[in-house]
């Protein structure tokens, strides 16, 4: 596929480098998201107490089956709390299972009046899809895979999302770093921006490096100040847990607004080339270590020098920052139960 690249990240301690050969054809990976986002469309619309939600539940721990993701809580994959938060939990084994593990995690509910392909049914898919690939590269530890219930942002304020739940009452660990997919999969114009966002670098001082990493590809990913979303986010109870993490994601696409969410909307390319991207983070966190503090870092600096790329002299002052402002509205309501300040 022309539009296919490898991140290929060569670690110094042995922890694999987040690719696999021979298991799954990367031309094939982007087909494979969409097929499975195509599936989860097919299920109807994903809001709270529906029928289409049921069914996704249903198919979800089939496809994770079919995945190799064994379950995270003796044989079930669903874990439940009293407020009624039903995740999907799962775990990819590492070779080394006494240390803290790694969480990927993304929301599977989704809009009453849409068919939710990019929010967010891309997202779950792309992590399905990616599980063989985690389970041929055995990292050094864990990968619990989590499928998080309540995250879509018109889940009522007063109700505990799935994030939440996993953190208060479902974890079984202490987490090394928590890596969240929202939102993906429909083609950006990179020409003004990147294609995807990172929220959440300043959690740990070593981020800025995790993603600098895996950064071959100029304008593909660029990080985003936490402070500059002006709504809370549910990954910020990663955050109050002192737990490093990054929110990847696209943003909000203007087609999300309506019922026009449609898996024609995705592209098979940008599919593939996300997916190559998450997985090399999660290799980075893998290797690096990351013992803190757990604070805000400022990362003003690295900021401006990833958004340099798309510099406009003489508007707005010298320029620096006009493609951030163009790409604020796209974390509008940030995926995984978004709440006002």
């Amino acid at each position: 596929m022309d539009e296919h690249v490898t991140q290929t990240v060569r670690p110094r301690d042995g922890t694999g480098d987040g690719r696999v050969e021979g298991t799954v054809d990367d031309r094939d990976l982007g087909r494979r998201v969409l097929e499975l986002v195509e599936r989860l469309c097919a299920a109807g619309p994903r809001p709270q107490h529906s029928a289409g939600l049921a069914r996704t539940r249903r198919l979800l721990r089939d496809a994770l089956e079919d995945a190799r993701v064994a379950p995270y809580h003796g044989s079930e994959f669903e874990a439940r709390d009293a407020s009624g938060v039903v995740n999907l939990l799962g775990v990819v084994p590492g070779r080394e299972r006494h240390l803290r593990p790694l969480l990927l995690a993304t929301h599977y509910d989704g809009p009453a009046a849409s068919p939710g392909a990019g929010d967010n049914a891309a997202a779950v898919a792309l992590i399905v899809t990616l599980a063989p690939r985690l389970a041929a590269t055995r990292f050094d530890r864990d990968v619990v895979v989590a499928l998080l219930d309540r995250g879509d942002a018109a889940r009522p304020p007063a109700l505990p999302h799935g994030a939440d739940a996993f953190m208060r009452s479902h974890r079984r660990h202490d987490l090394k770093a928590a890596l969240v997919v929202d939102r993906i999969g429909h083609a950006v114009n990179t020409d003004v921006g990147p294609a995807l966002l990172a929220v959440g670098v300043e959690s740990e001082p070593r981020l800025p490096g995790v993603l600098a990493s895996i950064a071959a590809l100029p304008g593909w990913v660029a990080p985003v100040a936490r402070h500059r979303l002006g709504a809370a986010s549910a990954a910020d109870v990663f955050r109050a847990h002192e737990t490093p993490y990054l929110w990847v994601t696209a943003g909000r696409a203007p087609h999300h607004r309506g019922g026009d969410d449609r898996p024609e909307r995705l592209d098979e390319a940008t599919l593939s080339r996300t997916l190559d991207t998450v997985q090399a983070l999660l290799a980075a966190l893998a290797r690096t270590r990351l013992p803190g503090p757990y604070v805000d870092h400022d990362i003003g600096e690295l900021e401006r020098r990833a958004w340099q790329a798309w510099q406009r002299p003489g508007r707005d002052g010298d320029g620096t920052f006009d493609a951030l402002r163009l790409a604020l509205p796209r974390l509008e309501a940030p995926g995984l139960g978004a709440v006002p300040d």
